[in-house]
């Protein structure tokens, strides 16, 4: 691939990204995730990861990887789609003002984000950090998974392992991660539950400006569930209340989220298949008996 560097549009911790700009190409700007080879382990599995994710239209699209010399410095680099809109986060922010983002825009995005989350965690692996910041809006106003740095495969119950310290984004931790340090689909569940609030009232579930890291996580392990604000609709409400349940074996998967009456409605896509079967929801039945509350 022929491209060139273009600015710096942003870093993180496993490297910079960068406007890269292809030469001869239907989709000429693209996003150059760039770190120094001797430290790019985590940036070469972001890729090979995106590249199996290649199917889901609703997590960032990955077009390849290359080394290149610049400066007299080795780099690894990963090809990552351009989304000019920037980050659900940079949406939340502008959307302060007015309270947060409109309803219908919310279910869209959460929508989309349980597809992606669904593809994920059916081929057998967790983000373990979904937030506003991660998530990525394009060009056509569609939210994308991104930033699989922390992501891995996870291991079945017999195979369980007690994970070496918290990974993730504090107000968006599970308790179960604070508490026991097991990562499951059902922390990204969590996370999505947190981010929901967040798009609809423009403020984090958790409230703690500038408190201690530690304070922050004994509160989240201590109090379980954060108080729902007030102002949702019955079905938001109950939609977030079916993901911050503190007992991850009852608290919803992404399957199932999908057919909560608070994204239901949207048709923003199909579940995409996995291994060539379409998952099995875990549903067993829809709605026909629901009921406003927790499980």
């Amino acid at each position: 691939m022929i491209w060139k560097r273009g600015r710096k549009i942003g870093s993180g911790a496993f490297g910079s990204v960068y406007i890269g700009v292809r030469d001869e190409s239907k989709i000429p700007l693209m996003a150059v995730k760039s770190a120094e080879f001797s430290r790019s382990k985590t940036l070469k599995k972001e890729a090979e990861l995106l590249l199996n994710f290649e199917l889901c239209p609703h997590i960032i699209d990955c077009y390849g990887a290359d080394e290149s010399v610049e400066h007299g410095e080795r780099l690894y680099n990963v090809f990552l789609e351009y989304a000019p809109r920037g980050s659900l986060a940079d949406y939340i922010e502008k959307s302060k003002i007015r309270g947060g983002l409109h309803e219908d825009k919310v279910k869209k995005h959460t929508r989309s984000l349980l597809l992606g989350l669904s593809f994920i965690h059916n081929l057998g692996y967790i983000h373990r950090d979904i937030n506003p910041s991660n998530i990525l809006i394009d060009s056509k106003g569609n939210a994308k998974i991104a930033d699989f740095g922390l992501a891995k495969k996870y291991r079945k119950k017999s195979e369980k392992k007690r994970s070496k310290g918290c990974i993730g984004t504090i107000l968006y931790m599970a308790p179960e991660i604070i508490e026991k340090e097991v990562y499951e689909p059902p922390v990204d569940i969590w996370a999505l539950g947190c981010t929901v609030v967040e798009m609809i009232t423009g403020k984090p579930v958790w409230d703690f400006p500038d408190a201690d890291p530690f304070v922050v996580m004994f509160t989240i392990m201590s109090v379980g569930m954060p108080e729902i604000p007030k102002g949702l609709s019955e079905e938001a409400e109950d939609f977030v209340r079916r993901c911050l349940v503190v007992d991850p074996e009852k608290r919803w998967t992404a399957e199932m989220l999908l057919d909560h009456p608070f994204v239901a409605s949207m048709e923003e896509g199909k579940l995409i298949p996995c291994n060539g079967d379409m998952p099995k929801s875990a549903c067993n039945g829809g709605f026909k008996n629901w009921t406003i509350g927790c499980c």
